[in-house]
């Protein structure tokens, strides 16, 4: 937008009080003053004047924006590290973790990102182990993670999510569902990155690892 627009149809250089529209001509007229391609959160960083009766960019509505994105980024952190477990690729399944980061999981609690890069490198032949397909070859697997309740506080966050796997183990290759659970996730944001601080995995089909019977989005509400 360029310098000295306005959205109330006075300059951002004039000191002439803003005139409110006509209710019944407020759309026509917002439409015909929004000149640029520009998103709401930008339009008071570009000297605009924006005339309150039609649009007010009010603290809340930032907050609401950056909020948004950090839903989004984290659920693309979720998705990068189911594609990474899935397809075997040790370094982007670290990635994932913050350097200290933890993850507690079936076979065992890994503190560090090294010790979870070095896991990664073995899920493959462990997972081979213990899903098979109908001819007994290792399954192929993979996970998906559905409803997502997420808290956020500045630059840190928490998840609670469900989440289930595919393999082709069914008859003749068909698929299966072999395993389901839940996600207890502690994030945060290192250099503008948002990363799992700790990550805790339920199955429902293992005995100790159950999610129990309380609904877990409340132990996420009050950490």
């Amino acid at each position: 937008m360029a310098a000295g627009c306005s959205l109330s149809g006075v300059s951002s250089t004039s000191s002439s009080p803003v005139a409110r529209a006509d209710p019944r001509t407020r759309s026509a007229r917002w439409t015909r003053r929004l000149r640029c391609d520009q998103s709401f959160d930008k339009l008071r960083t570009n000297g605009c004047v924006v005339d309150p009766f039609i649009f007010n960019p009010t603290p809340f509505v930032v907050s609401l924006s950056n909020h948004t994105r950090d839903r989004a980024e984290i659920a693309d952190l979720m998705a990068r590290y189911l594609f990474a477990m899935d397809y075997h690729d040790a370094d982007a399944y670290a990635e994932c973790f913050t350097v200290d980061g933890v993850l507690d999981y079936a076979m065992g609690t890994l503190e560090g990102r090294e010790a979870i890069r070095a896991e990664a490198m073995v899920f493959r032949d462990k997972i081979a182990q213990v899903f098979k397909d109908w001819q007994g070859k290792p399954a192929k697997l993979r996970h998906l993670v559905h409803q997502k309740a997420i808290r956020i506080e500045g630059d840190r966050a928490w998840n609670t999510g469900l989440w289930w796997e595919m393999t082709n183990g069914g008859p003749e290759g068909r698929p299966a569902t072999p395993s389901f659970g839940t996600y207890e996730d502690e994030l945060l944001r290192v250099d503008g990155r948002w990363l799992f601080k700790r990550r805790k995995i339920y199955n429902e089909f293992l005995a100790g690892r159950e999610s129990g019977a309380v609904n877990p989005v409340l132990a996420m509400n009050a950490a």
